[in-house]
């Protein structure tokens, strides 16, 4: 072989070796976009042609195959023996003739050098130094009636380097063979044979165009622009072997000899080799194109803010689920934000107002709104003055009693989520695993804690000193801690006064009994503690209509927060295994056309 492009082609091997293996393992992986059957076809193909090219060109030796194809009685065996300068295929009249496929090759040329599929064939060797480097095999009939033989061709077809199309004046335009023809056209070099010439030249007699001419067209039409088509009559030269027959005009076995033995030189088996490894990395390179994801960046921002809708949307429907719970005990919600109202005041109101609250909720624990542990725990937590206990005995039963429900729309918001990205085209193959995952995440006990959390900030704010009622709670509270001291003082002053006179005071004062007099200032400050009472309960409604709506409002917008922590960021997850499979596949793309740049 020519030194520089054999060596070249050996270099490759290896490449393709590892380009294959890189490819299968890529193949085999999980991908973002769901294969066809049709592309992973293509793809098997594919490395079956790389592992082969790599196969061949690794060997010892690179030998070119020339695949014999034809359908029946156009003259394959006849051809094949013509070419041997003997009966090496068995060749008949009867059709379908070829049932064995024959290899016609150099006798150093063993079976181990041999393509996979053709070590299985009734090989027949030679001497002759001109066919040193090329394996003729002749095929089974294209058209055979027995599966079997269509079967052996399509094992031995993918080995072929170039394919001698056998055709006659009845056969070489027929729909089977142009189909083949048609398939491995991108992989295969051809070339034709129109055999039986002597009987073309008869045709001619009843004008029409010659099917030579008629073939040539055809070819032409497909995009071949210089066909090689050499026009035989194999079972004259089969007949006569070592002398030449009397032979028809146009007559062109001797240019198809000259062709495969003189012609197709060492160099121009290299360059057909290296021509079929390149075409071969085009296909790839091809296929590997069609098949890299497309960027989902932009759609996965897209869905995000669609996401984003449906989300608010089942959050506020969440919302409303705990609500209606809620709504149950509304009255004694509003106890409960009542006494944590009452607390903030240190003063005497503040301590009535705490025992009238303790009261109430005693009274209630012992009615048929609040029974057992709920009921217990509203006592106990008005004595200790500490709410947990309370939220936590009423929000076990709400989120229980809305838990159901809940788990039912998760299972629908995830339906629904799929179907908005489905009908953007966003690939469900990556999502769904990641819709799972999060599905484990959106579990009904995970709001319980998101409700008793906003429980104490809706409380804090709707009573703590920082609330947005601020501005009327703290001079009550402030009105609270020194009215009454006042009242006191005021009251004891006059007291004092009407005993040990140093002021001038109305008579009707003076004129009042000890017993009178001692009690003007609890009478003042009962006065002052039920004027700061009728205030806060005035000036500071708690009411549950008032409650829910910022009760609502914050718990839509925690739900909102949950569900977009859980979800919204899924696009952007798959999105980026996009990224990384179209990085992956570029980077094998760049490897094909580093190996082809070395061809």
């Amino acid at each position: 072989m020519h030194q520089s492009g054999g060596s070249v082609l050996r270099t490759i091997a290896p490449a393709l070796c590892k380009l294959r293996a890189l490819l299968s393992e890529w193949l085999a992986g999980r991908h973002t976009v769901d294969l066809a059957i049709v592309d992973e076809v293509e793809m098997n193909t594919l490395l079956d042609d790389l592992s082969r090219q790599a196969e061949a060109l690794g060997g010892e030796r690179i030998l070119l195959n020339i695949v014999f194809m034809g359908g029946t009685g156009v003259g394959k065996s006849t051809l094949l023996n013509a070419l041997a300068g003997g009966c090496i295929a068995e060749a008949s009249n009867s059709r379908p003739t070829t049932r064995q496929p024959v290899v016609y090759c150099h006798h150093s040329v063993g079976a181990e050098h041999l393509e996979p599929p053709l070590r299985n064939c009734r090989v027949t060797t030679h001497d002759r130094s001109a066919l040193e480097h090329k394996v003729l095999v002749d095929t089974p009939d294209l058209d055979s009636n027995e599966l079997a033989n269509r079967e052996r061709l399509k094992e031995i077809l993918p080995v072929a380097d170039i394919v001698l199309y056998v055709g006659s004046q009845e056969k070489y335009h027929d729909q089977g063979g142009w189909d083949l023809f048609q398939s491995h056209r991108p992989r295969r070099e051809f070339a034709f044979v129109l055999n039986k010439w002597d009987r073309c030249q008869h045709g001619l007699q009843g004008g029409g165009v010659r099917p030579d001419e008629d073939w040539l067209a055809d070819l032409r039409r497909a995009g071949i622009h210089e066909p090689r088509l050499f026009r035989t009559c194999a079972q004259l030269w089969a007949a006569a072997p070592g002398s030449e027959p009397s032979l028809p005009e146009g007559e062109q076995f001797r240019e198809l000899v000259s062709w495969l033995e003189d012609h197709l030189t060492e160099r121009e088996i290299e360059a057909i080799k290296a021509k079929g490894v390149s075409q071969l990395l085009v296909r790839l390179e091809g296929a590997l194109e069609r098949l890299r994801p497309k960027d989902l960046n932009d759609a996965a921002e897209h869905i995000r803010r669609k996401w984003k809708t449906i989300l608010q949307q089942e959050a506020a429907a969440r919302a409303n689920l705990f609500l209606a719970d809620l709504d149950v005990h509304c009255h004694w919600i509003e106890r409960q934000f009542a006494s944590a109202l009452y607390r903030q005041f240190r003063g005497i109101a503040g301590c009535l107002l705490q025992g009238a609250a303790f009261l109430r909720a005693f009274l209630d624990s012992s009615g048929s709104l609040l029974q057992g542990r709920i009921g217990q725990a509203v006592i106990n937590s008005a004595a200790k003055g500490d709410s947990e206990d309370v939220r936590g005995a009423w929000v076990l039963p709400m989120a229980l009693a809305a838990e159901r429900e809940v788990d039912a729309r998760g299972r629908a918001l995830r339906d629904q989520l799929l179907i908005e990205a489905r009908q953007e085209s966003f690939p469900l193959i990556p999502l769904r695993p990641e819709m799972d995952q999060a599905g484990e995440q959106d579990q009904p006990r995970r709001y319980r804690a998101v409700v008793e959390q906003t429980i104490e900030e809706v409380k804090s704010q709707w009573t703590g000193r920082n609330s947005s009622r601020s501005w009327v709670l703290r001079p009550l509270i402030w009105l609270d801690e020194w009215g009454s001291l006042a009242a006191l003082v005021v009251g004891l002053l006059i007291a004092l006064n009407t005993l040990i006179p140093v002021l001038p005071l109305w008579e009707s004062v003076r004129n009042r009994s000890l017993w009178e007099i001692l009690a003007l200032p609890v009478i003042l400050v009962a006065i002052m503690v039920a004027l700061v009472s009728i205030l806060v309960r005035v000036l500071l409604p708690v009411r549950w209509t008032r409650i829910r709506d910022m009760f609502s409002k914050r718990l839509s917008e925690q739900f909102a927060r949950e569900l977009e922590g859980i979800y919204l960021d899924l696009p952007r997850r798959v999105a980026e295994q996009v990224r990384e499979e179209r990085h992956q596949v570029d980077r094998l793309i760049e490897q094909v056309r580093e190996i082809r740049g070395r061809l």
